[in-house]
């Protein structure tokens, strides 16, 4: 198997720090619902695992207090979030939490956050709900690898990407992940 290479920046850590992130499906499916446009006005209509994708997303504090997602916006085939993480997060001790074997779920998150920063961690947990979901209910679902994230540096810069979310629907056939 070939090497993956990251594209990921390598002086910083993503267990603290303000992210816009996109993650997509496989193949750009339209799994998550469809855009209509009524009197003018885009909107997605989302389907049964979009609405679950919703819900699980608005929720995500709930299973990881240090995290917060303030603007968001699910499109058929993607989503795009504002992402904050605190650095509350200690690991020493979610680790010294860890203590029923074989298997902590502590345990599992505080060395998988160690190896692969905060932010990978919360994403892949979302990722595996939606497709545990997905699977649990017989729908038929799959992400593309990986995800896109951008750290964002300065106040000017978070403004841009949060006007970018909010008027994104009515963009939909603009963008590069548009695909019917």
């Amino acid at each position: 198997m070939p090497c993956r290479h990251t594209i990921r920046t390598q002086w910083h850590d993503y267990n603290a720090g303000s992210y816009f992130i996109t993650i997509c499906t496989k193949k750009q499916q339209h799994y998550f619902g469809h855009i209509t446009c009524e009197n003018s006005n885009p909107k997605i209509i989302l389907s049964t695992i979009g609405s679950y994708a919703e819900r699980y997303l608005q929720s995500i504090q709930h299973h990881f207090p240090d995290i917060q997602i303030p603007l968001y916006s699910i499109m058929p085939n993607h989503i795009h979030a504002l992402v904050f993480i605190s650095g509350n997060f200690s690991l020493k001790e979610k680790r010294n939490q860890a203590k029923s074997p074989p298997y902590n779920i502590q345990m599992h998150y505080a060395n998988a956050t160690a190896q692969k920063g905060r932010l990978s961690t919360v994403i892949g947990s979302y990722k595996a709900a939606i497709t545990k979901y997905a699977y649990q209910n017989n729908i038929t679902f799959a992400w593309q690898t990986r995800l896109f994230e951008h750290i964002i540096k300065h106040q000017e810069e978070y403004n841009a990407i949060a006007e970018y979310i909010q008027n994104y629907v009515a963009r939909w056939y603009l963008d590069k992940y548009y695909k019917q």
